[in-house]
């Protein structure tokens, strides 16, 4: 049968664009009814264009076959505007990296290509590639609008059209991005439904606002015309009669175009006939003529959309599919963006040391694996095998650079009148001398004050290490964990040298806070004994060392204490936790339970016979003794059914055991308990969540929901207050998919209110959650699925979406009393998802352990980018205003900087100058919620 797209609610992306597509074989045999032209009609615009999956049913090299095909389709066509089936424009997804790729085959063909774009013919950008908007972060999705400037500048003049056809809903603060990236409009086909008019007003929650395009009928209402012109115009007839009961202005726009698709033979005959029967204006054009057009006939009562757009069924299941994708994007883009390119911003400014490229390229890897059927784990296990070094290759480079930029630094404060041109003439100086200094990095805005981890790799075999502050006090340390570590150390004039030396993992307790946003300089000495402390001997007592006073973690059986909680672990591997301060007590936190999934790679769906299984009683005990820091492990065991029942409909009476670990940590001072799960898959066709319940029970089933029940997630550039969805929309006959969503995405944490206290969870990686009706968080950590699409011919198979094999999951959970700003609760999950980052070696530049980097007022305020600029030696900073009421930020720097200007997200000076200038940085109003980034020059 024909595929059918309504104009009122979008449908399954399964219903468009199926791996044998159908539509080829039955659309042109399809009797199309006449349409008789309406007095609303004004304007027909034709957009030719293919919206390009990278990789998706099939594997990146073969898309890339046919990626060479339809490209040179179109450059031919291109080519010949004057005749019958040659066209004067086509639209390539708004990409650039479908043409990087087409040259990697064809790289004779750069100039035509560049000529194409340079006369407007070929439109490209803004974006690198059509990515994800839930499941990646916000400093993201501007790389990638910086990779799609620096790789399209070499072809000609980008796009400004926020086109984001096919993404799975759209996060609250795109407006914002959109705007501050020059693009003031959206066009878009998910993430709405309902809605009576196309042309539509969203606005963000810093009140930025972009002109919609909403794409009710798909972006593809008219593709795939029929090879006879009649027929062709017939279609176009049909796609503009599903337009109009939407669209008041009459500007009509029909999406020639669809998936992977080569340009409609017949596109331009069909729209000079079209023109003629009609007498309208009918012509092919590209989005920005249509923006342009839709603008100056928009009516002046556009609906208004509000914060983020995330009804777009039934794709949920996605953030969930595969979630070792999930946990390694989220790994490498906090070492980039904590790591990474804030040591290569201070070694650019103090050490002259370039490292943007490696940088460009450890992100052009990373966004690469952003498309929205990529990181959201849809599509065949080739295409997924093939992610995963292109993580690992953003992570090493992530970490090289930190290492290059810390070597340059050390090498700045060596040799202050030396020129560092050449860094690989110095490396031997560094490499060749004993550690004698380890320089704490703390990227978040939070001083450190807790016991935390690090970890050290010492280049000799040492009995034990000593540390000491700049007072000379001997810190309390903590041997965690001690090994062999061998290595080979790069000679730039010669062979790589082998070592052998010790991995050290450390519980530090410091004296004084880690600075917030900066460097905190430590002595580090090996030592003849061990460096475990026990309760009596706490430090070294000498006349120039003073006394440091010991906060310890105290064990009883299978309880963990510090002076703020009080966590009691139970043989089911769920804990209790108590806060001290207000005497709020969480119980069963942390509770494993495991249903069915009778759902595909998009959609997960609960069997009709489901069953919930729970672990195994299990043996606990302590693992590591403290004092500094302790945890207590758990072993157990979940029998789950070994997958689907054989019916399907439920699930399979045979069992299997699964392996859990869970171990629970807490370290002196910290006012979060870490936990760590370890779960061994051997089962398919499940669903494994953690269970938070918070002893806060929603209100009775209906619309309306109290401000008691709202909690806030992290998303991109944001905070987000959200409230629980009415329990009617989330029930569906079993067996069902589900028409609204099944919980919420999130970037980092959750923060839950509960009688006293709110209780913040931190879930690194594991970015779909729900709220129950009793009060219960439910966190997805797994789940297991073995088809791509349920009920797709052909079925298109895919066993490693089952995900066999050993799963590490972390959270921290954390009380508090105040708000998530004054709580600093993303401070916080920062710590958690990535300790402060150690630096072995020699000293720094003075002039960066004196004072933070950079010091924020309010503490509204956090810092989302400190990078170097993609052109020129300025330094990028942004900043984040992360509450809904404005603030007058003050915003302090020490580095010895000339000049501060504000820039748009593409790094681009501001004409209005807003900021007020100080002796040590800038002030200015920001609104709520808004993004400032910061040009900083010398």
């Amino acid at each position: 049968m024909p595929v059918l797209l309504t104009g009122k609610m979008p449908v399954p992306r399964h219903a468009i664009t199926l791996g044998n597509e159908p539509w080829r074989q039955t659309v042109s045999q399809t009797p199309l009814p006449s349409v008789e032209r309406s007095d609303k009609d004004r304007t027909v615009l034709i957009v030719p264009h293919t919206h390009w999956d990278r990789e998706w049913y099939w594997s990146l090299a073969t898309y890339r076959h046919r990626l060479i095909d339809m490209l040179d389709d179109v450059i031919d066509r291109l080519c010949r505007p004057d005749d019958p089936d040659g066209l004067p424009v086509f639209w390539l997804d708004s990409q650039v990296a479908p043409l990087l790729d087409y040259l990697e085959s064809k790289p004779e063909q750069a100039e035509p290509l560049r000529r194409l774009v340079r006369e407007n013919k070929l439109r490209i950008g803004p974006w690198f590639i059509q990515g994800d908007e839930h499941l990646v972060d916000g400093e993201s999705c501007v790389r990638n609008l910086l990779l799609g400037r620096f790789h399209g500048a070499a072809f000609g003049p980008l796009q400004t059209v926020g086109y984001v056809p096919d993404q799975f809903g759209h996060t609250a603060q795109l407006p914002q991005i959109l705007r501050k990236a020059g693009i003031d409009n959206a066009v878009f086909w998910r993430g709405i439904v309902d809605q009576q008019q196309n042309r539509l007003t969203w606005r963000g929650p810093d009140g930025s606002e972009v002109l919609v395009l909403w794409l009710q009928d798909s972006y593809a209402n008219a593709m795939e015309m029929p090879d006879d012109l009649a027929s062709a115009v017939a279609k176009l007839k049909q796609a503009i009669a599903k337009d109009r009961p939407f669209n008041a202005d009459g500007v009509r726009l029909l999406m020639a175009g669809v998936d992977h698709a080569l340009p409609a033979p017949l596109a331009k005959q069909a729209a000079a006939a079209l023109a003629s029967e009609w007498a309208l204006p009918v012509r092919i054009a590209g989005l920005d003529e249509v923006i342009a057009e839709a603008r100056r006939a928009a009516p002046a009562n556009r609906p208004t959309l509000q914060g983020e757009l995330l009804y777009s069924p039934p794709l949920y299941g996605c953030w969930t599919s595969r979630i070792n994708l999930k946990q390694a994007n989220d790994r490498a883009s906090r070492l980039l963006e904590t790591w990474a390119e804030p040591l290569a911003a201070l070694a650019l400014w103090h050490a002259g040391i370039d490292l943007r490229a490696e940088l460009r390229t450890a992100w052009r890897h990373l966004v690469l694996n952003h498309p929205h059927d990529s990181i959201c784990g849809c599509s065949i296990d080739e295409v997924h095998r093939e992610m995963m070094p292109r993580f690992e290759a953003a992570q090493t480079i992530a970490c090289n650079v930190a290492t290059r930029a810390a070597q340059a630094l050390q090498l700045a404060a060596a040799f202050p009148h030396r020129k560092l041109d050449v860094l690989s003439r110095s490396i031997d100086w560094i490499q060749d001398r004993p550690p004698t200094c380890l320089t704490l990095w703390n990227p978040t805005g939070r001083p450190i004050a807790e016991t935390f981890l690090a970890e050290i790799l010492w280049p000799d075999q040492v009995a034990g290490l000593r540390i000491t502050d700049a007072a000379g006090r001997v810190l309390p340390t903590q041997v965690i964990e001690q090994e062999p570590h061998g290595f080979r150390r790069w000679r730039p004039n010669g062979n790589p040298t082998r070592h052998k030396g010790l991995r050290f993992l450390l519980a530090i307790q410091p004296a004084e806070p880690l600075r917030a946003c900066g460097l905190t300089a430590l002595q580090i000495e090996p030592t003849a004994g061990p460096a475990q402390l026990d309760h009596t001997q706490q430090t070294e007592r000498t006349s120039h060392r003073a006394e440091t006073a010991l906060a310890a973690v105290t064990v009883t059986l299978n309880i963990l204490e510090n002076d703020t909680l009080r966590l009691e672990v139970h043989p089911d591997a769920s804990c209790d936790l108590l806060h001290k301060p207000t005497g709020q007590t969480f119980r069963r936190l942390c509770t494993l339970a495991d249903s069915g999934e009778a759902g595909d790679s998009y959609t997960h769906i609960t069997p009709v016979r489901d069953e919930q299984v729970l672990p195994e009683p299990g043996a606990t005990a302590l693992t590591i003794s403290g004092p500094l820091f302790c945890q207590i492990e758990v072993r157990t065991k979940m029998r789950l059914p070994a997958s689907r029942s054989a019916d399907k409909r439920g699930r399979s009476p045979r069992r299997t055991p699964c392996p859990v670990v869970v171990r629970y940590s807490l370290a002196a001072g910290s006012p979060y308990a870490h936990v760590e799960i370890d779960f061994a898959n051997r089962a398919r066709d499940h669903l494994l969540r953690a269970l938070f319940p918070t002893n806060q029970p929603h209100a009775a089933a209906g619309l309306s929901a109290t401000a008691a029940h709202d909690h806030v997630a992290s998303v991109p550039f944001a905070g987000l207050k959200r409230s629980p969805l009415p329990v009617e929309w989330q029930q569906t006959d079993r067996g069902q998919t589900p028409l609204w969503p099944d919980g919420w995405p999130q970037l980092g944490w959750i923060d839950l209110p509960a009688p006293g206290a709110s209780l913040a969870i931190v879930a690194p990686g594991t970015p779909h959650y729900d709220i129950q009706p009793d009060g219960t968080c439910r966190v997805n950590l797994l789940r297991t699925f073995g088809y791509l699409i349920w009920g797709w011919e052909p079925m298109y198979p895919t066993p490693q979406g089952q995900c066999p094999g050993r799963h590490r999951f972390t959270f921290g959970l954390y009380p508090h009393t105040a708000d998530h700003v004054a709580a600093q609760v993303d401070a916080i999950s920062q710590t958690v998802a990535l300790a402060p980052r150690a630096i072995l070696g020699q000293p720094l530049p003075a002039a960066l352990l004196e004072n933070p980097v950079v010091s924020l007022s309010p503490t509204a305020l956090r810092v989302t980018a400190l990078k170097p600029a993609d052109q020129g030696n300025a330094l990028v900073l942004r900043i984040l205003n992360d509450t809904d009421q404005p603030v007058d930020a003050t915003i302090q720097v020490n580095l010895p900087f000339t000049r501060i200007i504000e820039a748009d997200l593409l790094e681009q000076p501001l004409a209005a100058n807003r900021l007020a200038r100080t002796p040590t940085g800038v002030t200015l109003p920001m609104q709520p919620y808004e993004l400032v980034t910061l040009l900083l020059e010398r």
